[in-house]
């Protein structure tokens, strides 16, 4: 009997091109309405393990269960119950947004289009521009059309592959909302990203994927913990001041380092004690603090602990995704 509150069950997979392997031995659950983050390096398999949910190629082994049944055996019924925004905008730029959602919502053969088409102009804030040519639209409102233009079939899941590349930090607020919003109305969603404190701010669970295998998976806050011996010391103060707060840190045989006004420096559970010497030693210094703090490491500190800090090319064999319609 399938496990109602998983929606997506990935068991043992795997995928071979050749004699590399893209996907090894992959697996992992996302469960029923929940933001699930997949992130990792250039080359570690999120693009093939996308194209293999998508079903736009075929795994080597291991299955892809969504609510309990194979997607590769089921391949009509899973496109129809998952919606993908790629990473690219593809909107046909010389049609309006009502003709973009049509196209769409014919090719999944939806019954009363026109009442579909008119809520998902809505639900995007675009009903005053439905009959604009596309082109005409600024970036951040062509991003919110191809939200609204994934889900025209209503699907039980979407996946968004990096879905705000490109915006600028109010439409990348903007879109936040919106999957926020998605989620409380009970949609499942799967999201890659390049940005990690996107992840940090939306996703309930996060996996860490790296040659083609699951590093570490779990909230934001257990990842990070699973790589901490500690906390982050942070001490921010005027740029005349952060050479003397470092030297008071060393001190306390803490490593600061310095960013413009800000001095940060590891420091181990067993040293946390020090905080409120630290403390008083600034102030009897008469440094000006304008904040302190200890704090968990970034995702940042995850992502390159476990991946590594080497620059990487793409090394899979799996096609970038840069569909426009799903047939």
């Amino acid at each position: 009997m399938p496990d109602k509150n998983i929606a997506l069950k990935i068991e043992e997979l795997v995928k071979k091109f050749g004699n590399f392997t893209a996907v090894n031995n992959l697996s992992f659950e996302v469960k029923d309405g929940e933001i699930f983050g997949l992130l990792g390096p250039n080359g570690s398999g999120k693009t093939t393990t996308l194209n293999m949910i998508l079903t736009l190629i075929t795994p080597t082994s291991g299955s892809i269960k969504l609510y309990g049944k194979d997607i590769h055996q089921n391949i009509n019924e899973s496109k129809k119950e998952i919606g993908f925004m790629t990473q690219e905008t593809v909107i046909e730029q010389d049609l309006t947004p009502r003709e973009n959602l049509e196209i769409f919502g014919e090719l999944y053969h939806i019954p009363d289009l026109d009442n579909r088409v008119e809520e998902s102009l809505k639900d995007a804030e675009l009903s005053d521009f439905a009959d604009y040519k596309a082109s005409a639209m600024s970036g951040g409102m062509q991003r919110r059309l191809a939200l609204v233009r994934s889900m025209i079939q209503k699907p039980k899941m979407i996946i968004l592959d990096e879905p705000t590349t490109g915006l600028d930090v109010q439409n990348r607020s903007s879109l936040w909302d919106r999957i926020r919003k998605l989620k409380k109305q009970g949609m499942t969603i799967l999201i890659t990203t390049q940005y990690l404190e996107e992840a940090d701010a939306l996703c309930d669970r996060i996996a860490v994927i790296d040659h083609g295998r699951i590093k570490a998976i779990g909230t934001a806050s257990e990842l990070k913990a699973q790589v901490s011996t500690g906390d982050i010391l942070e001490i921010i103060t005027t740029i005349k001041y952060v050479e003397q707060v470092a030297q008071i840190l060393k001190k306390f045989d803490l490593k600061p380092e310095i960013k413009t006004d800000i001095v940060t420096a590891p420091i181990s559970k067993t040293e946390v004690i020090k905080f409120s010497d630290i403390t008083k030693e600034v102030i009897k210094n008469n440094i000006p603090i304008l904040g302190i703090s200890m704090h968990l490491p970034t995702l940042d500190d995850v992502f390159i602990k476990l991946t590594g800090s080497g620059l990487r090319d793409s090394a899979s064999g799996s096609p970038k995704i840069s569909i426009g319609a799903k047939k």
